[in-house]
């Protein structure tokens, strides 16, 4: 942690004391109230009651594989934890699960058939940003809200339809080139994967390092798609004439856990500095916690200690019958809070359809969610908070104080 002392002394930074539960400090909606409801008046007991049910589609990747099936069982929790509790504007929860399979063809199909549901409200979609700027036009023509795990700025651009609870990643690359500089490495190299993201990140690493008198001493790419041995990509990395750390932009899959074995292996001793995919307790485990020690970079997924709506999450979780997983991960939390967010921007506008959906997002303010609070940002994202992360002796993330998140993110000296 004494690493992240100048950052920490460096970054607009607030903590995050926010009280357990949901409650929303959202103004209150100011749409007029929508055809066919009923609205409270003086004196009167009538609240609104929408036209349908809010129904939510989760159009996952490889629902076979263990997140799929955590999300699918998430999408029964929220829905009778909702509907047990009285429903939203005077009608019921609806969640549909379909498979978008595993690869972009499959995930175009499945999202068109999502999009084509019957009273669709709002659709949760990707990990994978190349597959929601494939579907961008789909979605602009249906109109229906799209959540998707996936931070690609460019997806805001592609389509105003398209949201993500985290922020985008022009802040994540702001924040890891600030940490780099607060570790004292002025001339770091980037290695990050050959996809948009890669790319994108790495020039805004390059730009954010040359506005602070700092400079990017290489930029280096892979596939992480083909490539099976990272040797040679960490070879050229730590052998960058005059370089002094490295920015790197990995999956929590082969490559980064790949790369970062090596690192160790070669005793590189400059600072490594990562995005938040490097940061999960699973990542860890998988990579040898000896591997991982001493990295830097920043959590999306804040600890109870941190943050006690995270532990509130967990308890309620684990005593519910309908999952069956032993752990709950930071991808139960997002989807929840995802769903959460739908729920509330229903709430602000008064009813369930999907134009309601929609222009009750760009209203949610302050809305306390498990992972951090939320508003509504113009680039689509919502994440008020992120937080600085070191992987500690002991191989356990020590989490700092929470990054307040701007649009984009921009840090003051």
């Amino acid at each position: 942690m004494k690493k992240l002392i100048a950052l920490v002394l460096a970054l607009t930074m607030v903590l995050a004391l926010a009280a357990c539960g949901n409650s929303s400090s959202a103004p209150a909606a100011t749409t007029a109230a929508p055809q066919g409801s009923t609205t409270a008046t003086e004196g009167s007991t009538e609240v609104a009651t929408a036209t349908q049910n809010l129904k939510i589609v989760y159009c996952g990747t490889s629902l076979s594989t263990d997140n799929g099936k955590r999300l699918s069982q998430l999408a029964d929790v929220f829905e009778k934890e909702v509907n047990d509790a009285g429903g939203i504007n005077g009608k019921q929860v609806e969640m549909v699960v379909i498979d978008g399979g595993n690869d972009q063809q499959s995930y175009i199909n499945a999202l068109l058939k999502a999009l084509e549901e019957e009273d669709v409200s709002a659709i949760i979609g990707t990990f994978f940003s190349q597959y929601a700027l494939a579907c961008a036009d789909y979605v602009n023509d249906a109109k229906i809200p799209v959540f998707n795990i996936a931070t690609n700025f460019e997806m805001r651009e592609k389509s105003d339809y398209y949201f993500t609870n985290r922020c985008v990643d022009t802040a994540f690359s702001n924040v890891m080139a600030q940490v780099a500089l607060d570790n004292g490495s002025k001339n770091p190299v980037a290695v990050v994967y050959n996809t948009s993201n890669g790319k994108n990140d790495s020039q805004f690493m390059k730009t954010y390092l040359e506005n602070n008198g700092a400079q990017m001493a290489d930029i280096i790419e892979f596939d992480n798609t083909s490539t099976t041995d990272y040797t040679p990509i960490v070879q050229k990395a730590i052998n960058v004439a005059g370089s002094d750390g490295i920015l790197l932009h990995a999956t929590a899959n082969t490559d980064g856990q790949s790369i970062i074995a090596l690192l160790k292996q070669y005793n590189y001793q400059y600072p490594i500095i990562s995005n938040s995919n490097l940061f999960a307790d699973q990542f860890i485990k998988n990579c040898g916690a000896e591997n991982c020690i001493g990295l830097l970079g920043f959590s999306e997924y804040p600890t109870p200690e941190v943050r006690p709506q995270v532990q509130e999450f967990t308890d309620k979780l684990l005593a519910n019958e309908l999952f069956t997983f032993e752990d709950v991960s930071w991808i139960d939390a997002s989807f929840y809070d995802d769903c959460n967010l739908i729920l509330e921007a229903a709430k602000l506008a008064g009813n369930n359809d999907k134009d309601s959906v929609f222009a009750g997002l760009s209203q949610i303010s302050g809305y306390e969610g498990v992972m951090t609070s939320y508003t509504f940002h113009s680039d689509g994202s919502f994440a008020d908070y992120i937080y600085l992360a070191t992987i500690e002796a002991d191989a356990s993330s020590e989490l700092g104080a929470a990054i307040k998140v701007t649009e984009p993110l921009k840090v003051e000296h």
